[in-house]
């Protein structure tokens, strides 16, 4: 059946809304099929610019999934249409989103180069008058905090945390406020503010618990984790993973009892626990093998579509 360009418009923002609501449920999968529906759409009825807004979605909920390749992926695509027709407002989204996955593989070089470019838009004027400009600014400074922290670059970290708090404060941003919360902690804990962060055990334990975060969800844990761990914190630690273990059952992912093996084998290696260690060890191999027979899949549908 074809359909006219309003039409196709209207399927796709039908589309477009369904992924945005089933990633904010966290409902990763659902919300896959329906923002690759949208993209479709939007491409065929020649609206490019949500055509490439998209893309970045599509990007965020692979990258929340796991599969970085997917993500990265789409981000290319999206930033090669946004150059290609001078979205600025755009570009910044895939300037950040690239560099995010650059910073989570340790390559904070590359990611600070991104995160860089994605600084120098938020200068535009056209970048200024969008909805989103805040967020926008929020996720930049945080990005350059993060990378800059993990350099050990403590006087650069300590300029964009003062950066971006202001805008964490924002009720749209709220979504963002334990990932500021992990990163500022986390500085001070390296900066040897440690009877501070001690001070704040408390207020990290309660927002990791109530995390509203849904592309950052996992990146927050492990952040937190790792914090427990440095801290010795191993009752609340275990209290982390656990929590982390409620939200990896809803989501009936392999990529999530990845995360959440890797999560166990850490404590478990931590507290000098070995037979439980090295069981899980063997799950790990196992989950493994699964998740890259999905990426494959994946891949191969990816390719099927834009074919």
């Amino acid at each position: 059946m074809e359909y006219s360009k309003e039409k196709l418009e209207e399927l796709a923002y039908d589309y477009a809304n369904e992924g945005r609501a089933a990633l904010s449920e966290r409902k990763l999968n659902q919300a896959a099929l329906s923002m690759q529906q949208a993209i479709n759409h939007f491409k065929e009825a020649g609206n490019l610019s949500m055509y490439a807004r998209s893309l970045n979605m599509l990007g965020v909920i692979y990258g929340a999934l796991g599969n970085e390749t997917m993500a990265v992926d789409y981000y290319l695509e999206g930033l090669e249409c946004s150059i290609q027709n001078n979205f600025s407002h755009i570009t910044i989204l895939f300037y950040n989103n690239i560099g995010s996955r650059y910073l989570e593989l340790n390559e904070h070089e590359r990611a600070i180069g991104y995160f860089l470019r994605a600084e120098k838009e938020l200068e535009s004027d056209i970048v200024k008058l969008e909805e989103s400009y805040s967020t926008w600014c929020l996720v930049t400074y945080l990005n350059l905090l993060l990378s800059n922290t993990a350099l050990r670059n403590f006087e650069q970290a300590e300029y964009y945390l003062q950066k971006v708090l202001p805008y964490v404060a924002l009720e749209e941003n709220s979504e963002y406020h334990f990932s500021v919360m992990i990163s500022q902690y986390w500085l001070y804990w390296l900066e040897g503010k440690k009877e501070l962060v001690r001070d704040h055990l408390d207020e990290i334990l309660e927002g990791a618990l109530n995390d509203e975060s849904t592309s950052d969800y996992v990146e927050n844990m492990l952040s937190v984790c790792k914090l427990l761990r440095e801290m010795e914190e191993c009752d609340n630690w275990k209290r982390v993973i656990k929590a982390f273990e409620m939200y990896t059952i809803d989501q009936d992912s392999i990529y999530f009892q990845l995360v959440l093996t890797e999560m166990w084998m850490d404590y478990y290696k931590h507290i000098d626990d070995m037979n439980r260690y090295i069981h899980l060890c063997v799950d790990h191999a196992e989950l493994y093998r699964k998740q890259k027979v999905i990426e494959d899949k994946e891949r191969a549908a990816a390719i099927d579509i834009k074919i």
